[in-house]
């Protein structure tokens, strides 16, 4: 994607599809999230890290490494992926409220003012769960990490990854295996140099 999509530059973007809120728009804390929010990352823009394409990116692969590794090691991705990314992982605090359904069953309710604060709660809620993700095993899959299950051990992320890599594999062998009949048909070098 362009900074540019259809016209916008990339705040009309984030604003007019509610990646970020206008100041003002929020009110009580979640107002007071919003201005430390804007605060946190303006502070980031400040330390080198400009907010534009690159750096949704550069959040897209930090959330994909939060899920492929384990809680207890999320320390070791500061050096990679910086102190404020990692603070934010972290610190990350789900307010929640109970409410009940019409068979007066309990549930919770995460609300949350901004995209990014919704893909940590529910990595957070993910790690609570005991869940593990795993990578495709598709070199050129661009699919997010999936879920490990307790049955077999999935390799790739659907079926279709797993049929392209099989069929990948099955002209690799058709090609090696005919590379290897024409050698053998070719007429061999004799050792007084002729044919």
């Amino acid at each position: 994607m362009s900074p540019d999509a259809g016209g916008l530059d990339l705040e009309s973007f984030a604003h007019k599809y509610g990646c970020f809120a206008e100041r003002g728009v929020l009110t009580g804390s979640a107002a007071q999230d919003s201005e430390v929010r804007i605060a946190s990352l303006m502070a980031e823009a400040e330390e080198g890290n400009p907010i534009g394409w690159d750096y949704l990116e550069q959040w897209r692969d930090f959330v994909r490494k939060l899920l492929l590794t384990p809680r207890q090691d999320w320390q070791t991705l500061e050096k990679q992926y910086g102190k404020f990314k990692l603070r934010t992982a972290l610190n990350f605090a789900m307010r929640f409220t109970i409410e009940y359904d019409s068979s007066s069953r309990p549930y919770a309710v995460i609300t949350v003012p901004y995209a990014l604060d919704a893909i940590l709660a529910t990595i957070q809620i993910d790690m609570l769960d005991g869940l593990e993700f795993r990578e495709c095993a598709r070199p050129d899959c661009n699919a997010p990490p999936f879920k490990r299950t307790s049955g077999h051990e999935r390799k790739y992320c659907s079926e279709g990854c797993a049929h392209l890599e099989a069929v990948r594999a099955h002209r690799s062998r058709q090609t090696t295996a005919g590379e290897n009949r024409k050698r053998k048909a070719a007429p061999q070098d004799k050792i007084g140099g002729t044919k």
